[in-house]
């Protein structure tokens, strides 16, 4: 369900109620049936509403379909019939035809809208109190329906629960994904409305995220945060359920009972999530019918295709076995939330860069450091500060079994323990870190490595441009708080402790950053202490003087942060390499003369490999071609590489 075309059908019909109005009379309910039925048919594909012939005992005014399958039913009032006192007269066990009427559908049918055609009553499951409310708008003093803005998006939320009740099984992720997100779009506003309301559950939630592990979250990003975890938690979940061909069937609880012991805060935090008593009734149900969807959706057509739009992104080479669970969230995200995914810089990195970028520091660390086993080596420990999905860290995992799987079963699980106490990522944004959970311990499963339970993948929820706490040691603190609190040690342990030597991956680009933290703008502007009792200077100053810049907001890039945080970590570190992708921008825009100047004190060698593909500028190949990005934006991108020695 497209929001044109939801958009489009209430223009329909506004123009029809509108056109009854106008006659002057006193039209019944029966009046506009006919607008009703185009409305509803508008709102999906595959939709038939179908008017109930008029003496029909019993039955709601209108029966909708998908294909052949009745989903729902709607009853229709008077325009000017109040819905909120037909409920509270049924609840009230009154004996008007009204309310007894309300009573017998809400018994019978367990999807139901209740219109007077400008408000809308959904009521899910036999529940008495309504799961979601719209006000499309108001009859003016002109006598014409007039409808707004906040009306039209309540509506399109009521009327998407509404057709979700039974799902379209789709077979191409360009299906699923619009379908997936309008629902995770409703679970994000039901999660306000919850919070808004003093839900003690989700506020509970809400404060032990905001306390323990990213400070100053608000509360619609908070929201924000629970949909997309349950909603991409559920996909990637059913992505492992359809390998499994021989479990129980897929429902809401099917992610926690499937996600690996690799990690207990997510483990628990999930069934949290879908599975706690506490949960409002209005949530549980939105959360269902995400399972519902994603569970009748065709895995191994939707895995199929996403392999091949992944192939076609990396011509031709391998598909990597976890493709699906990367290549849908770029699809995902893009319908659900655009502007979040450019405001936090979410790109998809392909695979021939990440493989490029891993085997580049596999190789330096070899030929640099003397190090024979390169990544595998022992010592080598790795870090990820904006991991992402994963893909990183699992190329570097996948890197390492081709170079030492070979030897044997009994060597590589006796070679893993290790590798988990050295491999290190940090990720903001709670889906993408529950794919990556997912991923990097199928992939060891896969590897043949059997984990303990109590061994977890070095994976934090955490903001890695927020500065480590000093913890004390504590009182246990019991279930999810407990975890969480145990989530935020275990990630400023290794900001503050891990003598980092390897730091790679894809940053975010963000020109306004939303990462505006004090520590990381001291680091940014006034530099830091060296371990040796020098001094890094800042990015705003060059041959120890101020840039003297006009406008330096350039600086202000997320990717420039993280470069800095790279080069400050392997400073304290004292020795490494840094692999990152980032905006091309610094390589030869006079606003960043102080960073290049600053990096080139820390690293003896750079290399920079400029993927050019900027749009802004217009670049073009040297026969004069369009020059592409390896990512969908406008922005030019470079590879670097700097090793400290």
């Amino acid at each position: 369900m497209a929001a044109a075309d939801v958009n489009k059908a209430l223009r329909r019909y506004v123009k029809a109620i509108n056109k009854e109005l106008a006659t002057g009379g006193r039209p019944s309910e029966q009046t506009y049936y006919p607008a009703l039925r185009d409305l509803i048919d508008g709102c999906g594909d595959g939709i038939n509403a179908h008017i109930v012939e008029r003496g029909a005992a019993a039955k709601p005014d209108v029966q909708v379909y998908r294909r052949e399958n009745l989903i729902g039913v709607v009853e229709a009032k008077d325009l000017p019939v109040n819905l909120g006192e037909i409920e509270a007269n049924a609840a009230a066990a009154r004996t008007d035809h009204n309310a007894e009427q309300f009573r017998t559908y809400l018994a019978e049918y367990d999807n139901l809208l209740y219109t007077n055609y400008v408000e809308w009553r959904l009521y899910r499951r036999h529940d008495p109190a309504p799961e979601q409310i719209a006000v499309l708008g108001h009859i003016g003093a002109d006598g014409k329906f007039h409808t707004t803005k906040e009306g039209r998006e309540a509506f399109e939320n009521v009327v998407g629960a509404f057709l979700a009740a039974l799902p379209e099984p789709h077979a191409t992720a360009k299906g699923l994904a619009p379908d997936m997100a309008r629902l995770t779009k409703v679970l994000d506003a039901r999660t306000r409305k919850a919070l808004d309301e003093g839900n003690e559950f989700l506020k509970r939630l809400y404060d032990a995220f905001q306390d323990e592990l990213i400070h100053g979250l608000k509360a619609d990003e908070f929201a924000d945060m629970y949909a997309q975890t349950i909603a991409y938690g559920l996909f990637t979940a059913r992505i492992i359920h359809a390998r499994d061909t021989d479990g129980p069937g897929f429902d809401r609880f099917a992610a926690e009972r499937l996600l690996p012991v690799t990690n207990p805060f997510l483990k628990r935090v999930f069934g949290s999530l879908v599975n706690d008593m506490d949960m409002p009734k209005r949530v549980v149900g939105i959360v269902e019918d995400l399972a519902a969807l994603i569970g009748a959706a065709d895995m191994g057509a939707i895995s199929e295709e996403l392999a091949r739009f992944g192939a076609g992104r990396r011509k031709g080479e391998e598909v990597a076995e976890h493709d699906p669970v990367i290549y849908f969230y770029e699809h995902f995200l893009r319908v659900y939330d655009p502007e979040k995914a450019k405001k936090r810089g979410v790109y998809y990195t392909p695979l021939p860069v990440v493989r490029y970028i891993v085997r580049s520091i596999d190789e330096l660390l070899k030929n640099e450091f003397d190090l024979a086993d390169g990544l595998a080596d022992q010592n080598v420990i790795i870090l990820d500060p904006a991991c992402g999905t994963g893909t990183f860290l699992y190329e570097v995992v996948r890197l390492i079994h081709e170079r030492l799987g070979p030897r044997g079963a009994a060597e590589w699980n006796e070679y893993v323990p290790t590798l988990l106490e050295r491999l290190f990522g940090f990720e903001l944004l709670m889906a993408p870190y529950t794919i990556a959970h997912l991923k990097l311990a199928e992939l060891l499963r896969e590897t043949g490595y059997e984990f303990r339970r109590d061994q977890r993948l070095g994976i934090y929820l955490t903001n890695t441009l927020e500065e480590a706490e000093q913890h004390v040691e504590q009182k246990m603190l019991p279930g999810i708080m407990g975890a969480i609190s145990r989530e935020k040690e275990g990630a400023d342990r290794v900001k503050a402790e891990a003598p980092v030597m390897v730091v790679l991956g894809n940053p975010p680009y963000a020109g306004h950053s939303a990462n505006k933290g004090p520590w990381i703008d001291g680091l940014l502007k006034k530099g830091y202490d060296l371990p040796d009792d020098g001094r890094r200077p800042g990015y705003y100053e060059v041959d120890g003087e101020p840039l003297r810049e006009r406008n330096p907001k350039w600086l202000q890039d997320d990717y420039v942060k993280f470069l800095r945080w790279a080069q400050w970590r392997i400073d304290r570190t004292g020795r490494g390499v840094v692999g990152m992708i980032t905006n091309h921008g610094y390589l030869d825009n006079p606003t960043f003369r102080g960073m290049r100047q600053n990096l080139m004190g820390t690293f003896d060698t750079l290399y920079l490999l400029d993927l050019h593909g900027n749009a802004k500028k217009k670049e073009t190949c040297p026969d004069g071609s369009k020059d592409e990005n390896v990512f969908d934006i406008m922005q030019g991108v470079a590879i670097f590489l700097g090793v400290k020695s």
